[in-house]
Order: C-alpha cells, then structure tokens, then sequence
C-alpha cells in the first residue's frame, strides 16, 4: 500500500524548520494535536526530502536527517522533553530544530512550512520513496514532465514518455516501474513470524557463508523477531565485524535482496523479493551489550530501562553509558558492555529474557533477584506458533528434562494426571449419559474423546522430555 501524502493536510505533511529558532519550554503544549516521536520524526525527515529537491545545503539536510533518526529512536516522549527544555540534550537535535520542534509541539504547526507548501507538491516528495528514484529525478520529472505524483509517474513509465528526458531510456522506465511495484509490497503490514524467521536465518547463514571465516565475530536477530512477536513489521539484524565494509557488500549482494534501500559505512538497508524490510547494522564487540538491548526493545521496555539509568547518573544510548554528572562517576566517562547481562547487572538487575520485554512486571521481578528466566524462556518457546521443521525452539530454549527444582517436577506430574483424568471423563461421558442423542453426536464426542486422549500423551511427553510432535497452540480448548 502506497503513502497517499495527497490525501493529508498539510500540517501533517511538512514542518519548515529555520535555524535561528530559540528554545522556548512550556510546560503545556497548546496545540490541539499531540504529536508522538515518530509523528515529528516523520515531519523532520520530510523537510528533508523537500530540501534536497530543492537543492539546499547538504549540511542542513543532513541536519533534518539525523534530528529524524535520534527524535524516532529516542526512549522518552518528546513532549515531555520539550516541557522540560531538554530538546536540546537529544544528540542530533541543535538549537534551531529545538526552537522550531517546541513551534510544532505548541502550536501545531510551523509559520515557515507554508513556503514549503508553495514550492513543492506533495506527491513530488512521495516519488522519493520509490527504490533509486533520488532527489534530483523526483524534480527532473516534476519540473520537466509535470509529474506530480507516483500514479503519475506509473503511467507515464507504461506509456514510454519518461525517455523523452535526457539519461532516461527504456532501461530506466523498467527499473522505476520495479520499484514501485516493490513499494507497493512494503505497506503496513506485518508478517507472521513463521515467514518472516527463516527468511532472516537464510540472510545470516548467508552471510557467513559468503565472508572469509573469522570476518563475523557475532551476529543475530534482534527487535520483535529475537522477542518471538507473532508479526514482524521489519527485521533488524546485529552483528560484530572489524571489516564493516565487506559486511556491507556481502549483505547488499545477497541472492534475497532485490534493492538496497540504504548503503551506509556501518549500516545497510535493503527490501527482500516479498518486501521485507531488512537492516544490518555493524558494531563493535565492546558495545554489543548496549546494542543488542537497544535494538531488541520493547520500546515499552527501553524507556523504564533508560529512567532507571538516569536516576543512577548514566544516560544510555545503544552504544554504551555515558555519565550524565548526576551520579558518582564524572560527565562523559562511558561504561561499554560485550554482553547484554552485564548491562543489566550494572543496573541492579537480573538480564530479562527478549520475550518477556514488554514493561508488564519483568523489571520490578528483575529486581528481587529471584526469577527463574530460563523455565520461562522454555515454555514461551514452546508455546509459540511453529511451523514444523521450520521454526522448532532450539535445544537451549527448551524445557530441562529432570534439572527443574522439585515443584516444577510436581506441576509436571499434577498436570498430567490431570489431562488423563479429563480424558477419561470424556469416555465415560460418551458411554454412558450421551448414548441417547444421535449417532452424529456420539461420534464428535467420540472424536473428542479420543482428540484428548493424544493431546494428554502429548502433554505427559512435553512435561517429562521439554518437547511434543504436536505444538501446545494446536492443542483443542477442551483438553
């Protein structure tokens, strides 16, 4: 599904931002909106794109560019920062950004953007985000052939009039015409996570097998796919390498990937054949602590996290700690971390399984120290919707055989006399008291006896050995 920028106002589109703003800090925005941290980073990114199609100072995009990025990753929400003057204290974010983002949050709109409004249309910034349809052809096409949006730009590629411009030829409209049907593919939705896992596993596997032995020192799946969420919306991939440019390369010329969508030193996007978004990012060893919790989220975790480190005088960014001077250490020391559990322990705080990260209690149990993470980390492996032979829980995300202290042994037991015992009152139930309703009721019931009957071998396999042939979400609500 295609970004219909046309059918939104213009608030919603652009935010023109001069650098001679000042902070200005009220502690309670008037504009009627409340913009979220993605809403003003989506706003910041597109004075962006009109400014390179203006041909602006590359500086000042670049500016826009990274206030974008640090505003969307931020942890805390950005209308609380502006209350508290602390716009600035984002990296990324200077004074006049500060100055015009406080504008926004007030009033709900920037008095410069309808200058922007007046010289480029809205559909001219959205052909930017066709694959490899850059700044500079978005405004070739929009001055010289009056294309003002991306069904514009589809039909006049079909009709063979976008080689009358010079550098543009047959080649050229086939290429424009893939990648808007690749855009088409992106939209909003999310894919299962039994598609979307094995596709990641191969992008891995791919690159280990492509780069000389020793190139990766680390690498995995973070955010919701290392948190087993039920829908990936995109698939972020870590990794450690001291060669970050051939990281890059091999990533960008893998068998999957039919566009690069960024190519940076360290890190890289590109869109897989089904539209899949996939980014790479390169670290390095001592800050894959820092990284890995960072990128892994939830954002609904990382905010708690990151409170809790201020309170204690560090800031944390998904490199390291820095000391903010509140606290005991001096301002600037950094702290690095080579393993997410040190991270935690450095907080007061037991490591938190990826699953578990989703601020509903994991962080005030993580504090008593007395958390069993890994009988947990066994049966929400267990528990998730698997493909078979695809997405099976490795041996380490599996319940012990016979390690469990002895009231985890006696749950087992409980447990599974119990489903017997349910089993058999389903066949006492279909000899005796439905023998009288018809021969279709006294088959389901049948059915269902004999249903419960597996599902309790199942269970009694799954208790005593960690594992069963047939997944617990598969399982009838009547066992």
């Amino acid at each position: 599904m295609l970004t219909d920028f046309a059918s939104l106002s213009y608030t919603d589109q652009f935010v023109f931002l001069q650098p001679n703003h000042e902070t200005i800090a009220m502690s309670i925005p008037t504009s009627a909106k409340r913009y979220t941290n993605k809403e003003v980073a989506d706003l910041l990114m597109l004075v962006g794109d009109i400014l390179q199609i203006l041909e602006a100072n590359r500086f000042r995009i670049i500016a826009f560019q990274n206030a974008a990025e640090a505003i969307k990753n931020y942890p805390q929400d950005i209308n609380a920062i502006y209350a508290d003057g602390k716009l600035q204290e984002i990296a990324g974010v200077g004074k006049g950004i500060a100055g015009a983002v406080g504008e926004l949050l007030r009033e709900g709109i920037v008095v410069e953007f309808e200058e922007l409004k007046r010289q480029v249309p809205p559909g001219v910034v959205a052909m930017m985000q066709v694959p490899d349809m850059g700044p500079k052809k978005a405004r070739r096409l929009w001055q010289e052939l009056s294309i003002n949006s991306i069904d514009e730009l589809k039909a006049a590629a079909e009709a063979g009039k976008l080689r009358e411009l010079k550098g543009f030829g047959a080649k050229s409209e086939e290429k424009i015409l893939k990648g808007i049907e690749l855009l088409s593919k992106r939209g909003d939705e999310r894919m299962p996570i039994g598609v979307a896992r094995p596709l990641a596993l191969s992008i891995i596997d791919g690159l280990r097998a492509g780069l000389p032995a020793g190139t990766l020192q680390r690498i995995e799946a973070a955010g919701s796919l290392r948190r087993w969420k039920e829908t990936i919306g995109d698939v972020d991939i870590l990794c450690v390498s001291d060669q970050p440019a051939a990281v890059m390369a091999a990533f960008q010329s893998l068998l999957q990937v039919a566009d690069v969508t960024h190519a940076g030193e360290t890190k890289s996007s590109v869109i897989l054949a089904n539209g899949l978004q996939v980014d790479l990012r390169v670290v390095e060893g001592a800050s894959w602590g820092a990284a890995l919790q960072y990128f892994s989220g939830s954002k609904e975790h990382n905010v708690p996290i990151r409170d809790l480190a201020l309170r204690r005088g560090w800031s944390l960014n998904e490199y390291c700690l820095t000391a903010t001077g509140s606290g005991e250490a001096p301002a600037g020391e950094e702290r690095f971390f080579a393993e997410e559990a040190d991270l935690y322990a450095f907080l007061g705080l037991d490591w938190v399984p990826p699953e578990l990260r989703e601020n509903r209690g994991e962080i005030q149990a993580a504090r008593t120290h007395k958390q069993n993470w890994s009988n947990f980390r066994t049966f929400a492996a267990s528990c998730t919707a698997i493909a078979p032979g695809v997405m099976a829980p490795p041996a380490s995300k599996r319940w012990p055989n016979k390690h469990g202290p002895a009231a985890i042994n006696i749950g087992r037991c409980v447990i599974t006399a119990s489903a017997w015992v349910w089993s058999a009152g389903w066949i006492v139930s279909a000899c005796t008291n439905k023998l009288r309703k018809s021969r279709a009721s006294i088959n389901v019931i049948l059915m269902r006896a004999l249903t419960s009957v597996y599902c309790a071998a199942q269970k009694s396999r799954f208790w005593v050995t960690g594992h069963s042939a047939c997944p617990m979400q598969y399982w009838p609500n009547w066992t």
